[in-house]
C-alpha cells in the first residue's frame, strides 16, 4: 500500500493514528458477526465521507482495533 505524503505551503507529512475501542463494562458484543459487519461497514462509510483511509481493521470479542492514515 503507497500512502501519499499531504503537502501544504508549510509542511509535508503523514498523520497515523492507531484507535482502539472498547464498548462500556468490555461486554463481548463483536463475538457477534452481525455487530462486526454493520460496525465495519459504518466505519469504511464514515472515513469515506471525511477522506481518511483505514489501513486495517481488527475485531477482538469486546474491543476494536483500527489504523487509519489520511
Amino acid at each position: 500500500m503507497e500512502i501519499e505524503l499531504v503537502r501544504t505551503t508549510s509542511s509535508v507529512g503523514e498523520s497515523c493514528l492507531h484507535l482502539q475501542l472498547t464498548p462500556a463494562y468490555r461486554r463481548d458484543i463483536f463475538a457477534d458477526g452481525n455487530v462486526r459487519e454493520l460496525t465495519k461497514g459504518y466505519f469504511l462509510e464514515k472515513s469515506r465521507k471525511l477522506g481518511l483511509l483505514i489501513a486495517a481493521m481488527n475485531f477482538g470479542p469486546d474491543h476494536l482495533h483500527m489504523f487509519i492514515t489520511n
